[in-house]
């Protein structure tokens, strides 16, 4: 029989933030150009209501062997003003849902679903976009 999940999934309209259309999307790292295709990692940005800057939120980035690191959106303006990154990896990998992605308040509360997401083994797909917006 299939497994199922003891983990409860959580109505997405107790969240206020969720996936940007378009979101989760893979491209070519370009914010270390000396690095090249060694190197993989998450970044995007975070969106308020008004479509203004949400600055101040945590992005919480879990994987596997008890990967967690947590990146601040305001820290990387590359990708916007409330823009942040995470590094998972010195080379491109596949991995299939193995990470997740959280958006989190200045209290370390979680504000959005936490997100699966793919990693490809290909220097042309080593940057995946993750961008939140706010939803009413």
């Amino acid at each position: 029989s299939p497994s199922t999940s003891t983990l409860a999934v959580v109505p997405s309209s107790d969240f206020n933030y969720v996936l940007q259309a378009g979101s989760i999307g893979h491209t070519t790292q370009f914010t270390h150009p000396e690095l090249g295709c060694d190197w993989l990692g998450i970044a995007g940005t975070v969106f308020d209501g008004q479509g203004n800057a949400a600055e101040d939120l945590i992005v919480h980035v879990e994987g596997p062997d008890g990967f967690s690191i947590d990146a601040l959106t305001g820290t990387k303006p590359e990708f916007g003003p409330a823009g942040y990154e995470v590094t998972l990896a010195s080379s491109p990998i596949d991995t299939n849902l193995l990470y997740t992605v959280t958006l989190l308040d200045v209290f370390g509360n979680p504000i959005s679903e936490s997100y699966p997401v793919t990693t490809f083994d290909d220097c042309d797909r080593n940057l995946i976009l993750v961008n939140f917006v706010w939803i009413q």
